[in-house]
């Protein structure tokens, strides 16, 4: 397994996918730095770094059915917090991970190349620099409430990776792995795609990934969109 850990880094998932499409990296291997300074997200959307942050991508064998591979992905990465530290971590269709506070604490970034997959995860593990999170694009929740001890970005991510490669290989996930874990099963939720909005109770995915959610009593599918839960529900 290769591992490259860089000072800094302007977004690992470029970074991998650049060397990984040129053939100067093949899978298993991974990318993680010690600060990212241009994150990318979903939709094309940033993600900062606020210096607490883990960020790295890896490299994974192509499956058959990609759509699931984010929500997979964030149920073995939640599994992994709760086994190494005790913390309980949900998961928020498609691909965010939040804490017990219902804070947006991470995400999943999937981009598939011709034979293999290249997943980047960020997480705020910890608060270390108040004043920028103050200024960031989007309310800031973090893993833990303290810095963690003998901290090492590169060792976390690369126990991360080993972790979630192992179930990734094992390819016994279930989708309702998944619906136990999200934080809005059962409750009224509001999915945009296409500049419109669908509101109604998400009742789960489907074997797909697609979202499931029951408008009038019919039960819609979505493969893409936002999803938030309903004002009344926040």
């Amino acid at each position: 397994m290769k591992h490259i850990h860089l000072d800094e880094c302007h977004s690992t998932q470029e970074y991998l996918k650049v060397q990984a499409e040129q053939g100067l990296i093949t899978y298993p291997a991974m990318v993680s730095t010690e600060h990212q300074t241009n994150g990318i997200g979903r939709r094309g959307n940033s993600w900062t770094d606020l210096g607490g942050a883990l960020c790295f991508s890896a490299l994974f064998p192509l499956k058959n059915t990609p759509t699931i591979i984010p929500l997979e992905m964030g149920t073995y990465l939640i599994q992994f917090f709760k086994a190494q530290w005790g913390v309980s971590l949900y998961l928020k269709w498609p691909n965010d991970i939040l804490n017990a506070k219902n804070q947006k604490v991470g995400g999943i970034l999937i981009h598939k190349l011709q034979d293999v997959l290249v997943i980047g995860i960020g997480l705020n593990l910890f608060e270390q620099d108040k004043k920028a999170a103050l200024k960031a694009e989007y309310p800031v929740g973090y893993i833990f409430e303290d810095e963690l001890n003998q901290f090492s970005k590169k060792n976390i991510s690369l126990n991360i990776y080993r972790a979630l490669l192992k179930e990734f290989e094992r390819n016994q996930f279930t989708k309702e792995q998944w619906n136990k874990s999200c934080i809005h099963l059962n409750k009224s939720v509001t999915l945009t795609d296409d500049n419109k909005s669908h509101t109604g109770i998400f009742i789960g995915i489907n074997a797909d990934g697609a979202a499931m959610i029951n408008i009038g009593d019919e039960i819609k599918t979505f493969y893409t969109g936002n999803l938030r839960l309903s004002d009344r529900q926040k």
